[in-house]
């Protein structure tokens, strides 16, 4: 099992930024390999991609 892990900030102050580029840099990965997010126990969210 491999997992890869994306920070973010919060808020659209933040939306498309270099803040983000975990987050956004996951999206793509997951959106390429037809996988979606889901939320986690907590404030999180996650995806499985096989």
């Amino acid at each position: 099992m491999i997992t890869f892990v994306g920070l973010g900030n919060i808020g659209s102050k933040y939306s498309n930024t270099r803040h983000n580029i975990g987050f956004m840099a996951l999206d793509l990965f997951v959106a390429r390999h037809k996988g979606s997010f889901k939320p986690g126990k907590g404030e999180f969210f996650f995806a499985i991609v096989l």
